[in-house]
């Protein structure tokens, strides 16, 4: 139904934005209701978008002030609220790293260890689709970091149309990838290239890194990140939060804004994807919730120095393995502010990525951890300022289209910092 689509791309278009110019609002939350509304009334026709949700966690302010304009149905009632899911795409990411890293600090590999030590049966050539032999001495490390050199099973030409009744394995979707690169040869513009030497967003690095977590945690991949992580933010309402890589159960499904996708893009006509089985994204980019969830779930994350989070795990696990997104070279930490330099105003520097999250320095923000997920029909991305006191912005839209919402987020941290710092 849908062909060699980027359907789960890091995705933080890094362009000039200009200066925001705007009056002073009687209060923070009518200026972001104001922010929401007018970008909706901007694109709801041209997008087929029905709905914006905000969320931002202020410093020194215990819960998230939470925001939504629109329906839950484009065209029609009832209202939005900030209680209904988005897809939240390849956020799924930061996730599933957590999930390795768990499995790191109980002792059943290393990061350093290779596909070739860790899943050799995938390599025996009696196997339909053998692995190439290319990715053997590809470690974890280069999995997370997207430098494996792997191709992404979304973007290679032999991938087929992803059908919303299709239930894909794991197993599928890196044989995608797999038969691509055995058939072709693969060359460096489709992602393939000696491991370590250069950097491609590839899909394909996180299901393998799913299937590793299935090896060694003796479960599947939906049942781990849920005991492991969500489990604890699903508590208060189980339908704020969903994984499961397959089709949404009645409840989840009635707690979803609808998203659509114009499946001919030669005609305007509109298809309601809401319920697409997601099995497709899974470990990549399978994760759905409310931007109240993704706050606390960021929260979590960085500010409470990663146990809040998971058990097992800090946040200085995802901080390192820092590489350069244009040249894959590695970054140190502490040089951050010099190797992963970004002005938002300019649109000029050097993004970084490291185990699923990306991360620049800007002048007027500081340190910023950031991650953009996109699927068929929703475009959600989220902020971390570290050097902000851990401002945390998270925000989702029911429309594909991405540029637009990267230039809102933008807007809107521009908008909350120069209420914190007015001076």
């Amino acid at each position: 139904m849908i062909k060699n689509l980027k359907l789960l791309n890091l995705s933080i278009a890094l362009f000039s934005l200009g200066v925001f110019n705007f009056a002073a609002a009687d209060s923070l939350d009518d200026q972001l209701n104001a922010s929401i509304s007018t970008y909706l009334t901007k694109h709801q026709t041209s997008d087929h978008m029905s709905a914006v949700q905000l969320s931002v966690l202020l410093p020194h302010e215990h819960q998230s002030r939470n925001y939504v304009v629109g329906t839950q149905y484009f065209g029609s009632p009832p209202k939005a609220t900030t209680d209904m899911m988005f897809q939240w795409g390849s956020i799924t990411k930061e996730y599933t790293n957590v999930l390795i890293f768990q499995l790191v600090h109980q002792g059943l590999f290393k990061t350093t260890d290779s596909l070739g030590q860790l899943l050799p049966s995938y390599f025996d050539t009696s196997n339909k689709t053998p692995w190439p032999a290319a990715w053997k001495n590809i470690t974890i490390n280069q999995l997370m970091n997207m430098t494996s050199g792997i191709p992404s099973y979304t973007e290679v030409p032999n991938t087929p149309d992803l059908s919303p009744t299709a239930a894909y394995t794991l197993e599928d979707l890196v044989a995608y990838a797999a038969d691509y690169q055995n058939t072709n040869g693969c060359k460096t513009s489709d992602g393939c290239f000696p491991a370590g030497s250069n950097y491609f967003y590839s899909n394909t690095n996180y299901i393998i890194l799913g299937l590793i977590i299935q090896q060694f945690s003796g479960t599947t991949y939906a049942d781990a990140l849920n005991k492991n992580i969500l489990a604890k933010f699903q508590k208060q309402n189980p339908v704020n939060l969903y994984y499961d890589a397959d089709y949404y159960p009645a409840n989840a499904l009635a707690n979803m804004v609808h998203s659509y996708y114009l499946l001919d893009p030669t005609k305007p006509i509109w298809t309601d994807i809401t319920n697409w089985n997601l099995s497709w994204a899974a470990s990549a980019g399978g994760l759905t919730g409310n931007m109240k969830t993704l706050i606390q779930m960021t929260h979590a994350l960085y500010d409470q120095h990663g146990h809040h989070l998971a058990k097992n795990f800090h946040i200085s696990d995802l901080e390192q393995n820092l590489v350069q997104t244009t040249t894959g070279k590695p970054v140190q930490v502490q040089n951050i502010k010099t190797d992963c330099s970004y002005n938002h105003l300019t649109g000029i520097g050097n993004e970084c990525y490291a185990n699923g999250i990306g991360v620049f320095y800007d002048p007027s923000w500081g340190e910023v951890w950031i991650y953009t997920g996109g699927t068929f029909g929703y475009i959600t991305p989220y902020l971390y300022f570290k050097d902000q006191h851990g401002l945390i912005i998270a925000l989702s839209q029911n429309s594909g289209i991405e540029k637009p919402m990267t230039a809102l987020s933008f807007q809107i941290s521009d908008e909350v910092l120069k209420y914190l710092n007015p001076h």
